[in-house]
């Protein structure tokens, strides 16, 4: 007796596609926070007080904040925050648009960490003096402490254009 066997077309948001909902659902609550947390320290750092706080000991240690309260800092992470509510919304509409602002949206996070890691270390070096840091560590130590999210992004984007069932979910 022959047995026609159906295969079940893999389809819907299940199955692995469930860590993409954990990461741009992850995204959009961090570039939330972010903003919240950046502009709460902006107050914070450019109040009177702080700045007296210090003045006189040569070294601020919330210096290194400063960075991440600036309105650059807070447009960067508005960005981050647009990409991961667009990804959200087209990933939920399951339109296949929701591939390039995955990319997009990762490329301008991972930017921004590449920047931000660049600034704490030269902040580290110029605050506790250049022997301590030699321009070679500091650069191996941010490849290093990047190449699994960069791992992480490149395995994902793969995923968006090789996997049957992103193909047969997004239109």
């Amino acid at each position: 007796m022959n047995k026609i066997v159906q295969q079940k077309e893999l389809k819907g948001l299940g199955g692995w596609l469930v860590l993409f909902q954990i990461q741009i659902i992850s995204s959009l609550a961090g570039a939330a926070q972010g903003i919240i947390v950046f502009s709460a320290m902006g107050m914070l750092l450019s109040s009177s007080l702080m700045s007296e706080m210090y003045y006189g000991a040569g070294f601020n240690p919330f210096e290194m904040w400063r960075i991440l309260s600036s309105p650059i800092a807070i447009v960067v992470m508005a960005v981050i925050l647009l990409f991961a509510l667009l990804c959200v919304v087209f990933f939920y509409k399951k339109r296949k648009v929701f591939r390039v602002f995955f990319i997009l949206g990762s490329a301008v996070n991972m930017a921004a960490a590449i920047l931000y890691m660049s600034y704490v270390f030269n902040f580290m070096a110029e605050a506790f003096g250049t022997s301590g840091f030699s321009t070679t560590i500091t650069t191996i130590t941010l490849a290093l402490s990047l190449l699994p999210s960069i791992g992480i992004m490149i395995a994902f984007i793969i995923a968006l254009y090789k996997s049957q069932r992103v193909k047969n979910t997004f239109s």
